[in-house]
């Protein structure tokens, strides 16, 4: 099966990725409370990733899939096209 290349319909950047949410824990060494009583966390300076529950961003109401450009830009499935074969 050939592959193909997709790029954003208005800039015609090319499709680098997919736009992806990877979970994870930031480790804390405690808390503290302010003044209005809000718990504000220490950070500890690590981070777990979780990489095998990794997914990639969806829209809620339509399911279209995020990609993203080559330069940095998050765009929807429907703002993408197939790039012509050069």
């Amino acid at each position: 099966m050939d592959q193909i290349q997709l790029r954003h319909k208005g800039t015609g950047e090319r499709i680098i990725g997919t736009y992806d949410c990877i979970p994870g824990c930031a480790l804390v060494s405690g808390f503290t409370r302010s003044e209005s009583g809000v718990l504000i966390p220490e950070y500890a300076g690590e981070t777990d990733v979780w990489w095998d529950n990794q997914e990639t961003e969806t829209d809620v109401m339509t399911l279209e899939r995020y990609f993203v450009t080559e330069g940095g830009d998050v765009v929807s499935e429907s703002e993408c096209e197939i790039a012509p074969n050069l």
